[in-house]
């Protein structure tokens, strides 16, 4: 008899049941995901939130889709209100379908369109947040995870619109092909359009309920549309093309083939005994959660398994059960945590043993905790052999198939790829069909062809071929052949060129960077990469390598030599469909002129020196201004001063010779040199600041300066610290419970929930809270060093060191990531790592704004070397040596006060008292008993360090001051104590706090 699951935490399963059933609540899981508006407990596809987690209006959609042949082309015009009495900037977020490519994203900066350029990616990033400093109008449109895209606008004026328009060009390549436009979870809409142009002996409407529409025609093509006011959708539409035979488009060298490669047999169904389901229960699947369960539950019944083994996962995996019973224990589960795929199926291969299993998981497949890249999920799946089979049921749109498709081939046997959406009949069937594997394709003459789809295909699935014929050969008849065998029975269609061509090319694009992934030589993967920029670039075809970039005038993209005469032909859409912008002779481009750019290069000089004046201008008002009067400045300040000191140019960056797609030379990452070498020149000298303590009397008497109080919280995280403060934890986590049903995604609320759960003892479910942040944000650096702040002060240092890591390579240019990240290692014990990341920084050209960033990364290397001397180990030689070729010290008891936040462009204050009540703050940086503050970051993120050798002036009392907000919202980081006791032991201690009003003073508490 063959031996069964063991299954482990039952004891953690029933003890965390009894909890929620004493606190009176079953947890219902009608909550967001992906960081989108909910709607009668449904994803919206669309979504506008502030960068505090505060949503905005969806008031104007309108939506234009032209179909052709097998391709569709959409423009979508968007307009968001901001129902606030404040400047905010924005994360626009949208759902498009795989392996949609992005054509145009533009953004009306006063009563014109700005149109976006595309921009590499990191370069993109660099010059947005230059610009956000200024207070200027950029936007940033990206690539997420899967086939998500977000887009960070600003600003977006106080009780004002925002309105911005994209559009984008699909391959339709299911069998027969469909497109379907996402609608059903979009909130009730002020104004509401929507058309669909196409040529009625090709498409056919195939699915809608309950809309009044209306048809017309536009020259050959038939108009669907919907024009309403105030109008919620209540479905999804979607148009199929009405060819059941393979199709062959071809125009010039551009060509593109859709077919069915295996047709369908009878009696090809198997029988299932035995499965293992693996379900996703992170934070980003709690709004399908309960509908996913449900028709998991259907699909299960129908398959009628003698046993299934059902089993979760998101930052850990947990065991529920067996088949019925496991599946009512999930469903108590309130989804929460970052997504460990990797981490998951490496604990569940411990379970399963050496027994062998079909394993399904439902999940949308996007890694945000773990190993997430796919080449390396790959490597470790060939260390485990248990699954015979691995199928995935795909809940939502959002999904990473570059993930899917290395699970798909990683047993004995393929799998499949399904979308819940699919009937549960049409699900099971799906799962007892063979799976073959992708034939060979040859085509006569061809320069290259890129085949789409899954590496796994069943029979009657389709393919897509994309490629380029030898111009010698292109008229001749096309000649397919398909694992040797010659496919004749393909019917010709007539598309636009123009989109045909864009098509082939992105599909070269991905074929390119394909090869570059698997290639071992980094420096031909890296010229691979290069190409593919290039070509996005020149064909507005943004890419993963690439972003749209938004400025606010011409001047603004000369100014960091970013190129507006690539591809100057913009795709849109008219009244009879498909039409072209052409740049060059459009009066509205009169800036591309050569008169135009000589004349803006002749204004710079002059831009440049006032940029400079009113730069040395702020810093000195600032450090002429008492702290008593912070209070009354921060309340005064009028929208016209900020105007003066704040909305002016950028400077001109100089930019790096090389590459033209390097970053600018404000803010340049160097290589870390595989050996340390004190006398290379890009090594800063560390200052030599006056940080001894003296001794004082032993009276203590701390005054705090007397100031008009500001209440740093607002809304409902002031309600919740009252609970919290008030030791009330019971009643906190039910308020948090709620607000998070509420605002799902709000970083807050998951704030609000993470700290119930600590308070209450409950560290798994608190990990899980704080790991959310990077669910639901997983390609925001900022947003991962708050996680892994957060971990940290709760001593959780595998996690904080997994999200800390993200986000160093996510964004090298940030120095707080060095440091965090190399004390994270030290408390770990891990002595090596930390030198390695915080050398890295010490040899990392920082910006000009994160003033002696490289002396507190000198502090840790001191700390390093104090504590690596301790270690008698024979294995720690090689470190100590590489150590002592930097000149480190060895530490007396000291004590470091490091403050860091993770919001841009604002200036958050650090304020020290000593003993006797001394104070030192940016305009006094020393104690009159010791000690000294480095600097004064007033731009945004820190990190600023107070430090103290051998600290006698005991208790040191600590405060932050949000002394200007700016655009990003509230002030959300931490506060380091760092102290080397009298044996020389590292103590560590991390407060974290929020603060959320201009004026604002938090108690960060005292140090004895």
């Amino acid at each position: 008899m063959e031996p069964r699951v063991v299954f482990m935490n039952r004891k953690q399963i029933q003890a965390r049941v009894k909890i929620y059933l004493m606190l009176g609540m079953i947890i219902l899981c009608f909550f967001g995901n992906k960081t989108r508006e909910t709607s009668d407990g449904l994803e919206s596809p669309i979504s506008l939130t502030s960068s505090d987690g505060a949503g905005l209006i969806l008031s104007s959609y309108e939506s234009n889709t032209v179909l052709d042949g097998i391709f569709a082309f959409t423009e979508i015009k968007l307009t968001f209100h901001n129902p606030e009495s404040r400047q905010r900037e924005g994360r626009f977020r949208i759902s498009l379908p795989e392996g949609a490519h992005l054509a145009r994203f533009a953004m009306m900066i006063g009563d014109k369109w700005q149109e976006g350029e595309v921009v590499e990616r990191k370069k993109a990033t660099r010059v947005y947040e230059d610009f956000l400093h200024r207070k200027q109008d950029p936007a940033l449109l990206e690539s997420d995870a899967g086939n998500e895209f977000s887009a960070r606008i600003f600003p977006i004026p106080p009780n004002a619109d925002k309105k911005i328009v994209l559009s984008y060009s699909t391959t339709l390549d299911s069998f027969p092909p469909k497109h379907t436009i996402p609608l059903l979870g979009l909130p009730k809409i002020e104004d509401f359009k929507l058309r669909v142009m196409f040529e009625p002996e090709e498409f056919q409407l195939k699915s809608i309920r309950e809309m009044e529409a209306t048809e017309a025609t536009a020259q050959s093509r038939k108009v669907f549309s919907i024009n309403k006011k105030n109008f919620k959708p209540n479905s999804d539409f979607t148009f199929e093309h009405k060819t059941k035979q393979n199709t062959y488009i071809q125009h010039n060298n551009d060509f593109v083939i859709n077919m069915v490669p295996f047709v369908e047999r009878s009696k090809e169904q198997k029988d299932l005994d035995r499965l293992v389901v693996l379900v996703d229960t992170s934070a980003s699947s709690t709004l399908h959660f309960q509908n996913t369960v449900s028709k998991l539950e259907k699909v299960l019944d129908q398959l009628l398994l003698k046993e299934s083994f059902i089993f979760g996962f998101d930052t850990q995996l947990t065991t529920y059960g067996v088949g019925k019973e496991g599946l009512k224990k999930i469903r108590l589960t309130q989804p929460l945590g970052a997504s460990n795929l990797s981490g998951a199926l490496e604990s569940l291969s411990k379970v399963i043993g050496d027994r062998s299993y079909r394993l399904l998981i439902v999940s949308d497949c996007v890694p945000t905790f773990g190993t997430v890249e796919p080449k390396n999920i790959g490597l470790l799946l060939k260390q485990y052999t248990w699954m015979l089979r691995t199928d995935v049921l795909v809940p939502s749109t959002y999904q990473d198939s570059g993930v899917i498709s290395v699970l798909l081939s990683s047993g004995k046997e393929n799998g499949i790829s399904i979308p819940m959406q699919r009937t549960e009949e049409e699900i099971q069937r799906r799962l007892r069909l063979p799976v073959l594997s992708m034939p060979s394709i040859e085509i006569k003459g061809s320069e290259w062809i890129f085949t789409k789809g899954e590496s796994v295909l069943q029979s009657g699935d389709s393919i897509t071929i994309f490629g380029q014929k030898n111009t010698a050969l292109q008229k001749e008849p096309v000649q397919l052949y398909v694992s040797g065998k010659e496919i004749k029975n393909l019917i010709e269609q007539k598309v636009e060129p123009i989109l045909l061509h864009r098509e082939v090319t992105a599909a070269r694009m991905t074929r390119l960077l394909d090869i570059a992934n698997f290639e071992k030589n980094a420096d031909i993967a890296n010229g691979i990469r290069l190409q593919v920029t290039e070509l996005s670039i020149e064909n507005r075809i943004q890419c993963a390598l690439t972003s749209f970039l938004v400025l606010e005038t011409a001047e603004d993209y000369d100014r960091f030599q970013i190129t507006r005469f690539t591809l100057t032909d913009i795709m849109t859409v008219g009244l009879d469909g498909i039409e072209v912008l052409n740049r060059k002779t459009d009066q509205s481009y009169e800036f591309l002129s050569e008169q135009s750019v000589q004349k803006r290069k002749l204004e710079e000089a002059e831009r440049q020196q006032k940029l400079e004046e009113a730069r040395r201008r702020r810093q000195k008002d600032k450090m002429a201004r008492p702290e008593s009067d912070l209070v009354k400045k921060s309340e005064s300040r009028s929208d016209t001063d900020e105007e003066e000191t704040e909305n002016r140019p950028a400077p001109a960056p100089k930019i790096e010779s090389g590459d033209s797609n390097q970053e600018t030379s404000q803010e340049v990452v160097t290589q870390k040199p595989t050996e340390v070498n004190p006398q290379a020149n890009d090594v800063p000298k560390r200052n030599q600041f006056q940080v001894q303590s003296v001794a004082l009397d032993g009276s203590t008497n701390i005054e705090i300066p007397k100031r008009t109080p500001i209440e740093p919280h607002m809304g409902n995280l002031k309600k919740f610290y009252v609970y919290l403060n008030a030791g009330e934890n019971l009643k906190s986590l039910e308020f948090a419970e709620a607000w998070r049903k509420n605002s799902p995604d709000d970083v807050l609320a998951l704030l609000a929930l993470g700290d119930s759960y600590f308070a209450l003892g409950d560290r798994k479910n608190a990990i899980r809270a704080f790991t959310s942040f990077v669910d639901y944000f997983p390609m925001r650096a900022d947003i991962r060093r708050w996680a892994g702040e957060k971990l940290m002060a709760m001593n959780a240092w595998n996690e904080s060191i997994d999200t800390l890591e993200k986000a160093l390579s996510q964004r090298p240019d940030h120095p707080s990531t060095y440091h965090l990240l190399g004390i994270a290692y030290l408390k770990n014990k891990e002595y090596k790592k930390a030198f390695e990341v915080l050398y890295g920084g010490l040899n990392t050209k920082f910006a000009s704004r994160f003033l002696n960033a490289h002396d507190i990364l000198y502090d840790d290397l001191d700390l390093v070397y104090t504590l690596t001397k301790q270690d008698e180990k024979e294995s720690q030689k090689v470190l100590l040596g590489e150590l002592e070729k930097l000149n480190l010290k060895i530490l007396d008891p000291d004590v470091r006060f490091v403050l860091v936040w993770e919001t841009d462009a604002n200036d958050v204050d650090f304020h020290i008292y000593d003993k006797k009540g001394n104070h030192a703050f940016y305009s006094q940086k020393k104690l009159a008993s010791g000690g000294e503050l480095y600097a004064d970051i007033t731009d945004g993120y820190g990190p600023e360090c107070f430090r103290i050798i051998k600290p006698k002036a005991f208790p040191y009392k600590l405060e932050a001051h949000y002394y200007s907000r700016g655009p990003m919202g509230y002030g959300m980081g931490a506060l380091q104590v760092i102290r080397l006791n009298k044996d020389l032991k590292l103590e560590l201690e991390v407060r974290n706090f929020v603060i959320m009003n201009d004026g604002a003073y938090i108690d960060l508490g005292i140090v004895k």
